[in-house]
Order: C-alpha cells, then structure tokens, then sequence
C-alpha cells in the first residue's frame, strides 16, 4: 500500500466495500438456493401426506414470506463487517475475530439481560442498558417467530432495520477513520 497513493479514507472504505462484495455475493447465490429449496418443500410435503401438488401460488407466498428474514440477515452480517473493519485498525485478526464474535453474543444477549433485570439487580440492569446502547443490538434481525408463525413482517420494519442497519455502519466506518487517522503506516 506505500508505493500506491491511497488515503486513509479510500483504504477503510476499500476494505469495508471489499468485505461487503463477497457477503453480497454469497447471500445472493445461496439465498437463492434456499428460496428453491423452501419453494421445493411446499411441494414435497403436500406429496408426502398425499395431497394434490399445490399451486404455484402457494410457492409463492411461502418464498415470500422468507425474503424479510434473508434480508435482515443480510443486514446484520454487513453491520459485523463494518465493527470488523473498525476493529481491524487497531488489532490483528485473531483478536478481531475474538472481539467480532463476542460482539455478537453479546448484541443477541443484551435484550435479554436488560429484561430479565427488571427491578432486580440495578448494577446488571446498568450493564445490560450499557451494551444495547453501545453495540449493535442484533436482536432486531431475528424474525424467526414471525416466520414459524405464518405472519408477514411489514415494510416498516424492514426500513426501520435499513436505517438502523446504516447509521450502525456510518458509525463504525466513522471510528474506523479516526482510529486509523493516528496509524503509523510504516
């Protein structure tokens, strides 16, 4: 990277977009795989207890009511990438890789220890506040209830999910600048 005139802005958000294009990549390859399998599935159980193969509509609606939940996985795994690259300035890659995924332990943890603290302990309920405000609280991009439950998840929830999604990564791109702005490239 010395002998290239790359800044430090065009090298984070390099490195973000790069991890970005394979998740894009992936998600869009096996997502597809997935919505053929589960569109296949309304049709082999309907064979399985013997019933006329369904319509095509039926395929429809159940693939339909996946994509929310495929989308908000993806929005999830984009806000990781982007605490990743943040995190990536200042440690090495086994450190990040402890950090990342304890992270997300804790970003579907932190809801739950917020909750189960009511009224009780006030130092646990001040720790459990403490990280769904300052980590990502990935409980938000799990529908699988919604899924299982045969209800659709409405659009403004998705937007909602965008929108945190964004101001999540801005920030993180925004303190992956400032802790690389002070790096010795040398």
């Amino acid at each position: 990277m010395l002998s290239k005139p790359v800044g430090r802005r065009q090298f984070i958000l390099g490195k973000f977009l790069g991890i970005v294009w394979p998740i894009v990549l992936m998600f869009v390859i096996l997502g597809l795989v997935f919505l053929v399998t589960v569109s296949y599935k309304v049709v082999y159980d309907a064979r399985e207890v013997g019933r006329t193969a369904p319509e095509w509509q039926t395929c429809y609606a159940e693939v339909v009511r996946i994509v929310p939940g495929l989308a908000l996985a993806f929005m999830e795994a984009v806000v990781l990438a982007a605490i990743s690259v943040a995190v990536s300035t200042r440690l090495a890659m086994l450190p990040n890789l402890v950090l990342c995924g304890s992270i997300y332990v804790l970003g579907h943890l932190g809801p739950l220890i917020v909750k189960s603290a009511v009224g009780e302990i006030v130092f646990v309920k001040f720790i459990g506040r403490l990280i769904s405000v300052v980590l990502p609280v990935l409980d938000h991009y799990e529908i699988e209830g919604a899924i299982a439950g045969a209800s659709t998840v409405p659009n403004a929830y998705l937007g909602t999910a965008l929108l945190y999604s964004f101001l999540y990564c801005s920030a993180a791109m925004l303190l992956a600048l400032v802790l690389f702005e002070d790096r010795d490239l040398a």
